[in-house]
């Protein structure tokens, strides 16, 4: 099954799909609606929990973490997360590592091992003086109370947002 486009619908994406039937027939295209994935990693899991449970009313297929603090995180360890590789955008809690300097790092990786999947950075204050929203380390900053409609729009935003460019490093030398 190959996808052939993406569209916005409301809080839902339409993919169109080409579908090949298992009798060996000819192919027809099919409309299936797919939600868009979001990976929420809060290290409170009540807090978090309430985060999935806004977004899951606002249409979102919800993946929920507690993060380094309660799991072996592959990110801190810079290789790739398969919660992370799954969702088409991460909303992470600030504390998610359990300190400032952790979370930095977190953070840092997380977009070096997925630098197309947007981040989400809910922290219940200002923002962290770290935290940047250009470059390959950009995020979403998101302070204040994190309500379901808040987090649909920074979702929002964050899916029309240009991706970060992914540079090769190898381009160009000998």
């Amino acid at each position: 099954m190959g996808d052939f486009g993406l569209w916005s619908v409301g809080e839902h994406a339409l993919r169109l799909a080409q579908y090949r039937p298992a009798s060996g027939g000819g192919s027809r295209i099919v409309r299936r609606f797919d939600m868009t994935r979001v990976l929420v990693v809060h290290h409170d899991l009540d807090l978090g929990g309430q985060e999935a449970d806004s977004l899951r009313r606002f249409g979102y297929e919800v993946i929920e973490c507690g993060g380094p603090t309660r799991n072996r995180c592959p990110v801190l360890a810079g290789r790739p997360c398969d919660l992370a590789a799954r969702a088409d955008v991460l909303v992470y809690d600030v504390w998610a590592s359990g300190d400032a300097e952790g979370a930095r790092t977190l953070i840092e990786n997380i977009r070096d091992v997925h630098p197309q999947t947007p981040v989400i950075l809910t922290s219940p204050g200002p923002a962290l003086s770290w935290e940047e929203d250009l470059g390959p380390h950009r995020v979403t900053a998101f302070g204040g109370p994190p309500t379901g409609a808040r987090l649909h729009a920074a979702i929002q935003d964050a899916l029309a947002a240009e991706p970060p460019a992914i540079i090769d490093l190898n381009e160009g030398s000998m």
